[in-house]
């Protein structure tokens, strides 16, 4: 907790961090070697066991016994057969004993009581069989033997051999003839199963032999073990000791510090900008700094004592409450906290906000709370200012989202005339029938047409691109313009039109083109809401200062709804009621750009009595100029002499169109689908005009125009016309900077390419002296604006 005035050097602790990180790393190298130490201990400990262990194994090894007894097996089984080659001998002997004494007769002199040797050899063979029996029976349960004897490599010899043997049993135990009669037998039989006892006896010594050697290697490995574990425990041994020599120097360097560090931080203490609280376990004050005294307005000596609720207060829906030390403490119970925020109450009435950071400490047994506090003002107001313009973020996009759903349905409408009326064309053959479409198509379209340049309008004015051009024109001419144009509409609905007021305005300095669509919509505006009624449009002049006051006697508004009527897209109760259409853009566009030239509309109505529109705009007199300019003067037909044009245009559709009406009046037209392909075109040939889309792929109009003027074609000079729905400053700039002469806002229409190809002003002469585009080219001019709707 770092208060906010000290300084880096401090915040940092580098005169105390230093040692403090070098005890800790000397206590955490002393906590891994007393691990190590112990680890050795418990391993030497272990090792010593296992050394007793392996020389108490080798100490009493069996190896040399088991060995014995195996070599007493076969022992044991050589003597088998010996006595088995006796007993058969003993027969062999006997029997011509036998003749003998068969032939003496009973009155023989054949001593019966005498020893005869083969009954003596057949006990012998019956001991020595029941001698190996138990040799192998004591093998056979053994589990020394057992590993030696029944090693897989063995195949199962041992079993074997000892199973034939446990089955001559029978036979030896049975009579003495049926003995003596098997003697050959078994002898063979004996004789058969030696080369196989003798091997597996072999092997069976050779397993021990490796068994002896494996015990020695282990007893090797486990004092070698021991050996190193040693050497690993001297080594720990020695670097603690060194350790606990360098952390002795180290603590004294720190305690050093700590009192260097103690005064520093009551110097920063008393010298932080931000007020610190000291509180006891009772939530009292028990110290502070000087900043804590400017901040609350009190002496310190006032305030020690003072329960912390006097200073800070808790900020509720109800008012605020005094904060508790318990609560305070509560709130560091998990470690420290920052960013709890509460109210300052100065000692003179004033309440700022402020942010604590805590932290609870032992000072001589007893705990205490230390609270850094700092003035928010600046920070909360931040965040209210922060949180309105996020509100008017989202205003924005629920407005934008208003937007598009109020122009996808007003586009419908049109659309589903022009769609309706080709749909009925397609299927009608009458003539007559098939104008009274097309008239339909016309009408749907220009309504189409007049809400995207609504659109367009609304887009400029919010972007800050409405550009006003003053020149002279003739008030009195452009409000008779407007009242002709609306006459119709206005009969349409019985009503009357006209101009009121006395005497003529004449020329005044000024935007015609934008204060005519002012006028428009406020005087169609007029017309639409009035029934069997009157609309008139009345001039004042006032110094510099123009009103044109259009009345009307509709059905009028409440004072709530003339509040909102210039606000976009607002459609009132009457319009809907009356089932009046429109987007509820007119009005709005209106006073933008009459505010955009210097003015404002203001309108008062009342429901049922009509409404006032008043327009008030810098309009000074004027001189007129020699000749009455073009937008004042109802043109007569236009006749073009047929000329050699290229046309650049990607939308086949366009290029149709666009080609149909240039042939129609006896043009040459030859068509390029992209910039890149009107550029080739252009090197190849010479054109009288260029008409030039803007927003085209592969090369747009802005490169093929640059491209054009910038080759060695015939096309260097040719005027260039841009085709384009964009319309704005920052185009226009981008069309004079490319090298184009002219621009026509789509749709194209008959009369504005007649006008534009009839305009002597902006052919260029195929000897005129070459000259860079920006210097070769006036300012462009916009040819056809997107509110004529006029048709050659």
């Amino acid at each position: 907790m770092a208060p906010r005035g000290a300084s880096k050097e401090t915040q940092s602790g580098t005169g105390s961090e230093a040692p403090r990180a070098s005890l800790d790393a000397g206590v955490l190298r002393l906590a891994v070697l007393a691990g190590i130490t112990a680890l050795c201990l418990v391993v030497i400990v272990y090792l010593l066991t296992e050394v007793r262990q392996k020389l108490d194994e080798l100490a009493s090894s069996p190896a040399d016994n088991m060995q014995w007894s195996l070599a007493q097996l076969e022992v044991e089984y050589l003597k088998l057969q010996d006595a088995t080659s006796r007993a058969r001998l003993a027969k062999l002997t006997r029997e011509p004993q036998d003749l003998t004494a068969r032939g003496a007769g009973p009155g023989g002199s054949g001593d019966q009581g005498e020893t005869q040797p083969l009954p003596s050899a057949l006990r012998e063979l019956r001991r020595r069989y029941d001698i190996l029996y138990a040799r192998f029976e004591t093998l056979g349960t053994a589990s020394l033997y057992n590993r030696a004897l029944r090693h897989p490599a063995q195949g199962g010899t041992f079993d074997r051999i000892r199973t034939e043997v446990y089955a001559l049993a029978p036979l030896i135990d049975g009579s003495d003839p049926a003995l003596t009669e098997a003697l050959a037998v078994l002898d063979v039989r004996l004789e058969d199963m030696r080369p196989d006892l003798r091997r597996m006896l072999s092997m069976a010594n050779l397993r021990l032999v490796a068994q002896s050697d494996t015990a020695r290697l282990d007893v090797q490995s486990v004092l070698k073990g021991l050996a190193a574990a040693s050497l690993v425990l001297l080594g720990a041994l020695t670097a603690m000791v060194v350790l606990f020599r360098s952390l002795a120097r180290v603590s004294q360097k720190r305690l050093e510090q700590k009192r260097v560090a103690s005064a520093r931080l009551e110097t920063i203490f008393s010298t932080s900008r931000d007020a610190i609280l000291m509180l006891d376990s009772r939530g009292k004050i028990i110290d502070t700094n000087r900043a804590a005294a400017e901040m609350f307005a009190i002496s310190p000596e006032r305030v020690i004592g003072q329960p912390v609720g006097r200073l800070l207060r808790r900020d509720g829906t109800d008012g605020s409450t005094a904060i508790s030390g318990r609560a305070l403490f509560d709130a560091c119970a998990v470690g420290p906290r920052t960013g709890y925020r509460l109210i300052a109450r100065r000692c003179d009435g004033h309440r700022i906000p402020v942010e604590l950071s805590m932290d609870s400490s032992d000072s001589q047994g007893a705990p205490i709370l230390v609270c850094v506090i700092r003035d928010i003002s600046h920070q909360v107001a931040a965040d209210a200012e922060l949180k309105a313009s996020r509100d008017k973020a989202l205003a924005a996009e629920r407005a934008k989202a208003r937007f598009l759903g109020v122009i996808s349905h007003e586009m419908r409408t049109p659309l589903n005339g022009i769609l309706g009326a080709i749909d009925l064309m397609a299927e009608n053959d009458d003539p007559a029938e098939g104008r009274r479409f097309l008239e339909v198509v016309r009408g749907s379209a220009q309504t189409l047409l007049q809400l995207v340049n609504d659109v367009l309008d609304i887009t400029q004015i919010e972007g800050g691109d409405v550009a006003i051009r003053r020149a002279p024109f003739d008030l009195d001419a452009l409000i008779d313009d407007i009242l002709a144009s609306e006459m119709p509409r206005a009969r349409a609905q019985d009503n009357r039109l006209a101009r009121i007021g006395a005497g003529a305005t004449g020329w005044v300095l000024g935007d015609a083109t934008r204060l005519r669509q002012v006028l428009l919509n406020l005087v169609s505006n007029a017309v639409k809401f009035t029934r069997f009624g009157s609309i008139s449009v009345e001039p004042r002049q006032q110094g510099d200062r123009m009103e044109i006051l259009v009345r009307d006697t509709g059905i009028g508004m409440t004072m709530e709804e003339a509040g909102r009527v210039f606000d976009d897209f607002v459609r009132l109760d009457g319009a809907i009621r009356h089932q009046i259409q429109g987007t509820g853009l007119g009005l709005g566009i209106a006073r933008q750009l009459a505010r955009a030239m210097g003015g404002d509309i203001e309108v008062a109505s009342a429901p049922g009595k009509g409404s006032v529109f008043t327009l008030s705009l810098p309009l000074p007199a004027a001189s007129p100029p020699v000749e009455p300019p073009a937008p004042n003067t109802e043109p007569g037909p236009v006749q073009v002499s047929p000329q050699r044009i290229l046309l650049v245009e990607d939308n086949a559709t366009n290029r149709f169109v666009a080609r149909r009406l240039l042939e129609r009046d006896g043009h040459r037209v030859t068509e390029a689908a992209d910039g890149r392909e009107g550029v080739a075109a252009a090197a190849e040939t010479a054109f009288d005009i260029i008409l030039m889309d803007v927003s085209m792929p592969v090369m747009d109009g802005f490169e093929a125009a640059a491209a054009i003027r910038a080759g060695p074609g015939p096309n260097r000079s040719t005027r260039i016309v841009a085709l384009t729905a964009h319309v704005g400053e920052e185009v226009t700039e981008r069309l004079r900077a490319a090298g184009l002469d002219d621009v026509v806002a789509k749709p194209i229409r008959a009369r504005v390419i007649r006008r534009l190809l009839a305009d002597p002003d902006g052919v260029r002469g195929p000897s005129r002296r070459l000259t860079p585009p920006q210097e070769a080219l006036g300012p462009v001019r916009r040819m056809g604006p997107p509110d004529d709707s006029s048709e050659g």
